[in-house]
This record gives structure tokens, C-alpha cells and sequence, in this order.
């Protein structure tokens, strides 16, 4: 119903924005003080970007949340690229995202896709409540859950970890009843996903991925069927500094390679360098930065 409420022009977003205005009244305050704020500063640079065209790159931005601070980060991230001729194509949720359209638009994005007008087919249901009742049955330790993959997307350690992250556990147990309930619970919507996931891309046909998480049951079959098929992913992420960012392109190389670890080849470079007093200053200094709240 919201969805199809959103849909009408000009009327629908407004509508939206209104419901949520009533229910959260002071939250929406400061949201609209601060879009107006950033649609203002960066006017310049709605000005100065360019119509992409015909041959552009299509960059897909995975934007499935509303979180504010991320959609500013994913519209600054392309629009840079958008300045250097790609194609910006961005992923939200649904068209009740009023948040994240109104942002990216702000920084001169304009082409938008909706995961809620590609609804599961019949026969994608039946094919993930097929697998899903498969894989229930099965061995469900640790290690087996996480090994489980579907429709090129490697659904096992999305599904641990989202659970890990809803319970606050490291490793879950999934033989545990409440856990096994849970995951047979969310077992055929992560199914869909996937192949719905595979439709999308099918029709955005993306060069490149921009993610800011890559993993859980949300983006992750997004970055893995991506990967599978020899196309980058961006990931970028907040590393312990506030005023830093940091990427990495995930291939099927290196998808399961923590975002913040150093590649082998250039860890051992810089072991072979030698170690000086200077460095030593300059560790002791990051670790006080860290644990003294600067950062």
C-alpha cells in the first residue's frame, strides 16, 4: 500500500513524508534542517554534472537503507564518478525510500531502481521454498550452514552473520531450537533474494558494484553474484579514524578478504622494512589517538 501510495508523482513521496512526520515529528525536523543544509552547499555541484552518455559505464550503488549519514557518503562517492563520465544507477528499497532519493538527488543522481518492483515470480518461490526446506533438513552445524550456497551467492555466512549480529553472538549454534527456527524462518526470503538479485542485475547490467556492507542477507547476494561474474565491487567503510574512509575492490579473488586486512605480498614488504624509533613513535601515537576518544 505504501508502495503503491509513493508511486503517484509529486503527491505520493509527500504523503510519505508526512506519515512519517506525524509519527516522529522531531526526528523529521532535524532531517529536513539537514537536507536543506546539504542540498544548499552542493548546489555547485548539481550544476556541474555532466548527462552521462550512451557508452557510459553503469556503476550500481547497492543503497538499501535510509541511514543518512551513508546515503551522503554514497552520493559524494558517485558523483565523483559521475564527474568522470560514469552512469550513477541507484538501488534503494522501494519508492516510501523518499531519504534516500531526496539525498542522492541533492548531489545530482537521478536515476533510481526499486528492489519492490522486482516481486518474487511463482516460480522463484517454489524454487527457494524447494531449496529452503532442503537445506532445513540437513546438517545444520556451524560449518555446514556456513558452506550453504545458492543461485551464485554464497547465502551460508550472509545467514551466520546476520544472525551473530541480531543475537550478539560470535558463532552462533545453529542445532540450537530457537536458532534453527530462525534460520528456517529466514532460509526462504534469502533464497528469493537471491534470484531476484540475479533479475536485477540482469537489468541494470552494472560495469561496477559501490557497497558500503558488503555481507548480510540485505547486499550480499548483490556483491557475490556480482563477483562470481568477474565484475568489481567497491567497497568503503569507516576505518578507526573519524575523519578517513577507506576502500576495497572485492573480485572473486578476494571477496572473503576482510575489507581492513593488508595483502600478503605488501605485508611482507613492509616486514622486510626495518624498524625505527620513528615508527615506533608513530604506532604508540595511533594506539593514544584510538583509546584516548580523539577518534
Amino acid at each position: 500500500m505504501r508502495n503503491a501510495i509513493a508511486r503517484l508523482p509529486l503527491v505520493g513521496p509527500a504523503l510519505i513524508d508526512l506519515a512519517r512526520g506525524l509519527r516522529y515529528p522531531e526526528v523529521e525536523r532535524l532531517v529536513r534542517a539537514d537536507f536543506v543544509k546539504t542540498q544548499e552547499e552542493i548546489a555547485w555541484l548539481r550544476q556541474a554534472m555532466p548527462e552521462p552518455t550512451a557508452a557510459a559505464k553503469r556503476l550500481l550503488v547497492i543503497s538499501l537503507s535510509d541511514m543518512i549519514y551513508q546515503l551522503k557518503l554514497e552520493g559524494m562517492l558517485a558523483a565523483a564518478l559521475k564527474l568522470k563520465g560514469w552512469r550513477p544507477i541507484i538501488l534503494t528499497n522501494a519508492r516510501t525510500n523518499t531519504r534516500a532519493q531526496r539525498y542522492h538527488r541533492a548531489f545530482g543522481l537521478d536515476e533510481f531502481i526499486y528492489l519492490s518492483d522486482f516481486a518474487p515470480t511463482p516460480g522463484e518461490r517454489a524454487a527457494a521454498t524447494a531449496e529452503a526446506a532442503r537445506l532445513a533438513s540437513g546438517e545444520l552445524t556451524f560449518q555446514a550452514v556456513k558452506e550453504w550456497s545458492f543461485a551464485d551467492s554464497w547465502i551460508g555466512p550472509q545467514i551466520l552473520s546476520t544472525v551473530s549480529r541480531t543475537h550478539h553472538e560470535g558463532a552462533p549454534d545453529p542445532a540450537r531450537p530457537e536458532t534453527r527456527a530462525e534460520i528456517a524462518a529466514m532460509l526462504p526470503q534469502v533464497l528469493t533474494r537471491a534470484l531476484v538479485a540475479r533479475r536485477v542485475l540482469a537489468d541494470v547490467r552494472p560495469d561496477l558494484g559501490l557497497v558500503n556492507e558488503a555481507n548480510y542477507a540485505l547486499n550480499g547476494p548483490f556483491v557475490d553474484q556480482m563477483t562470481a561474474g568477474g565484475l568489481g565491487v567497491i567497497q568503503f567503510f569507516q576505518p578507526w579514524r573519524d575523519d578517513a574512509l577507506s576502500f576495497r575492490r572485492l573480485t572473486k579473488a578476494t571477496r572473503r578478504v576482510h575489507p581492513s586486512a593488508i595483502a600478503p605480498e605488501r605485508f611482507a614488504t613492509l616486514a622486510a622494512q626495518p624498524w625505527t624509533a620513528e615508527k615506533d613513535r608513530i604506532v604508540d601515537q595511533i594506539f593514544a589517538d584510538r583509546y584516548s576518544g580523539k577518534w
